[in-house]
């Protein structure tokens, strides 16, 4: 993904149309994956818990336990971008 953003940096600095916004987008774009995923996971973890109530099976279990595991992590990761993110903002 960077190098297409460098490849359309370059066009606009080239044309002298000098925009340096790209590094902006590239923090948004990653902010946006983190909670696309993160929502991605809430919902196969939700699934998951309801089927534990019909039918109760260690798989079943072991599933939703890593799961959520995996969403708690990228909650936790996300946290500290953001907080990195304020922290290098300009005040």
């Amino acid at each position: 993904m960077l190098g297409i953003v460098a490849v359309g940096e370059i066009f606009v600095i080239v044309t002298s149309g000098i925009d340096l916004s790209v590094g902006s987008v590239v923090a948004f774009s990653g902010v946006m994956d983190t909670t696309a995923l993160i929502a991605h996971l809430e919902l196969p973890i939700e699934k998951l818990k309801r089927e534990l109530y019909g039918q109760r099976s260690e798989r079943t279990t072991r599933l939703v336990e890593q799961l959520e595991l995996e969403l708690e992590d990228l909650v936790a990761a996300a946290t500290e971008e953001e907080l990195a993110r304020r922290l290098r903002a300009p005040r």
